[in-house]
């Protein structure tokens, strides 16, 4: 599955740029959190990318996340089940990363 969202945030794209450079700073445990602490597990059923660009507009910027993730075997049959629940924590992710920039908090939260 590959998707491809996006999102305009009336803040300049170094604001955004230094969010993501920071981005360990914003880790929070809370399951709303709009960023939160995963830990990475190699799985050899799946393989993905992810890619961010920042596209600066008349008003602030663009942040586009781009995601491609491949399950394999029998995970495949789910490509399409993950698509919609990723496709929705993915957009609620990108609208809390707007919200939090755009509303200059301190503290990060969905």
């Amino acid at each position: 599955m590959e998707l491809d969202l996006a999102v305009t945030i009336r803040r300049p794209p170094a604001v955004v740029y230094a969010f993501f450079v920071d981005v360990q700073a914003h880790v929070d445990e809370a399951s709303r959190s709009i960023v939160p602490e995963l830990e990475k597990v190699t799985s050899a059923w799946m393989r993905g990318t992810l890619e961010y660009a920042i596209t600066p507009t008349a008003d602030g910027c663009e942040l586009r996340q781009r995601q491609a993730v491949m399950p394999r075997g029998p995970f495949r049959l789910l490509d399409r089940p993950l698509a919609g629940l990723f496709r929705a924590r993915i957009t609620a992710r990108l609208e809390g990363i707007r919200d939090f920039l755009e509303a200059g908090q301190s503290t990060p939260q969905a």
